[in-house]
């Protein structure tokens, strides 16, 4: 009777293993001889051969990563990692006249103040 409660309580052990899914997450890579969000996929760290869409290279500026507010979709989502090339004094300009900043509403010279990055996702929901 043991040896049967034992191999039903693995069992089910088992199905729970299968029934529960793996949080996956994404590392994005940003550099400055990188590309766009539409040139490539930021999930490698290398320059953009300079020809042809959606390639594995790295992106040119954080704003391809974590669009402005109002702007495009984002590619970072909760849990994902953004590594940012710091080399030889290398600096991303944010704000106004960035690039990624398509809401004419939000970042104008009148307006420079509303074109920030939107909020860096923290997780993947609001509850972790």
């Amino acid at each position: 009777m043991l040896k049967h409660g034992f191999l039903s309580l693995v069992a089910v052990m088992g199905l729970a293993f299968l029934i529960i899914s793996p949080a996956y997450s994404a590392t994005y890579y940003v550099r400055v001889d990188g590309g766009t969000a539409t040139q490539c996929t930021g999930l490698a760290d290398a320059p953009y051969p300079g020809t042809g869409t959606n390639r594995d290279c790295a992106l040119s500026h954080p704003f391809w990563a974590i669009a402005p507010q109002g702007n495009n979709p984002t590619k970072v989502a909760g849990g994902d990692t953004l590594i940012m090339d710091g080399s030889n004094d290398t600096q991303y300009m944010i704000g106004f006249g960035g690039p990624n900043t398509a809401d004419k509403t939000k970042c104008t010279a009148n307006a420079a103040y509303d074109c920030y990055m939107r909020p860096i996702p923290s997780g993947p929901d609001p509850a972790h």
